[in-house]
């Protein structure tokens, strides 16, 4: 026969509980703003590419969609200086 044990009822564990979701929920805005930072930078490189050198081929916008921060900033960076949209992402 199973023991349940509501964790609410003790002060002690319920704090832990509280606590562990707070923490949870930080991580969860943290790694969102992170995303979504990601999913802008994307989109104005794309737009940036495309107004300087016409459609993207889609084997550049897969690298774009598959790439992390860091990344699309460092390329971000190269475009300024590239004179075709392949040496943005050499």
């Amino acid at each position: 026969m199973p023991i349940e044990i509501d964790i609410m009822e003790n002060e002690w564990l319920a704090e832990i509980f509280h606590q562990g979701k707070e923490r949870g929920l930080e991580q969860g805005i943290v790694k969102g703003l992170e995303q979504g930072r990601t999913e802008a930078a994307r989109h104005i490189l794309a737009r940036q590419l495309e107004k300087r050198f016409g459609p993207i081929p889609m084997e550049l916008a897969l690298q774009i969609e598959s790439a992390d921060l860091e990344t699309l900033e460092r390329w971000s960076l190269r475009l300024i200086d590239a004179r075709t949209a392949v040496e943005t992402f050499d």
